[in-house]
This record gives C-alpha cells, sequence and structure tokens, in this order.
C-alpha cells in the first residue's frame, strides 16, 4: 500500500490465488481499509456491469431517439401545415386557411398563432379583392352588351327602313 496515497488498488497472488485489494487510508488518523476480492470474481463482475452499462447506453439512446423524432414532429407539425396551405394557394385555392393550431399537442408560440391570423386574413383580402374584380367584370360585360345593343337597335332600324325604301323604289 502506497503510504502517500489516500486510496488506490493492486494486485498481488497469495497460494496460488490472485486478488485485488481496494484500499482507503486516513492518514490523520494511521488507518488503513481494504478490501479484498478474488481477481477472477472481479473480472466477472466488471465484464458483467461492462455489458449493463452498453445496453442501458444503447437503450437510452434509442429513448433519446424516439424523443428526439416525437419532439420534431410536434415542433415540425405547425410549419407543415403552413407549408401544406402554401401548397394549395399555389394550386390555385384561394379559399384554404389555416386550422388552429392544436395547443394541446404542443404549445405553439403566440408568433405562430399571430402568423396563422395574419396568414388567413391575408387570404381573406385576397379572395375580396378576387371576388370584386370577378364582379366588376361580369357588370362591365353587361354594360358592354347593353350598349352594343343600344348601338345595334338604331342601326337596324335605319337599315330596315333603307331596305324598304329600296325595296319601293325597286318596284315602283
Amino acid at each position: 500500500i502506497d503510504a502517500k496515497a489516500n486510496f488506490g488498488e493492486l494486485e498481488y497472488s497469495r497460494g496460488g490465488a490472485d486478488y485485488r485489494v481496494f484500499y482507503s487510508a486516513i492518514q490523520s488518523k494511521g488507518w488503513v481499509m481494504a478490501q479484498r476480492i478474488d481477481k477472477s470474481y472481479y473480472l466477472e463482475q466488471t465484464a458483467a456491469l461492462r455489458r449493463q452499462i452498453y445496453i442501458i447506453g444503447i437503450c437510452a439512446i434509442a429513448v433519446m431517439a424516439v424523443l428526439l423524432m416525437a419532439m420534431t414532429y410536434m415542433f415540425l407539425r405547425p410549419f407543415r401545415q403552413v407549408m401544406g396551405l402554401f401548397r394549395q394557394v399555389s394550386e390555385g385555392n384561394l379559399r384554404a386557411r389555416l386550422a388552429p393550431f392544436d395547443q394541446r399537442a404542443l404549445p405553439v408560440a403566440e408568433e405562430m398563432q399571430t402568423m396563422r391570423t395574419q396568414l388567413n386574413g391575408m387570404l381573406d383580402s385576397i379572395s375580396r379583392l378576387i371576388d370584386d374584380i370577378e364582379r366588376k367584370n361580369r357588370e362591365r360585360a353587361v354594360l358592354e352588351m347593353q350598349e352594343l345593343q343600344r348601338q345595334l337597335n338604331p342601326h337596324m332600324i335605319f337599315n330596315t327602313l333603307t331596305s324598304i325604301r329600296w325595296m319601293i323604289m325597286l318596284q315602283g
């Protein structure tokens, strides 16, 4: 035993048996505590402990991977919903809207709720503008038809009267 060290371990053999000794010293009292363990038993126990640590480590990594995937899904879900809305709008569906985010599944940040409200508001404004443009185009088409009819009616009367006049002149 090293007199300068407070604790340590060493190996020795006695009577054909190998041992490992763990010791701790309290130098101020002059005490030394030692535990002698059969070396083969020690090696078996350390190998078993090493296997347990590997198994626990692998299980911990697997649990962490599952938790990471679940949290990634939960955090990315609102963004996927927004991307789905953008895809629908780019395909021409201006009636698509974002539903409120489920805050029980994931406490969505206030910014995400604000973004949902703003996106839905912009789509509502775009839809109203398009509806107004379509309504005005229909009204303009009706007015153009009425104007053409107004122009056509006097022309038709003039042509009819001119035809009657020529028929009278030709018939004498």
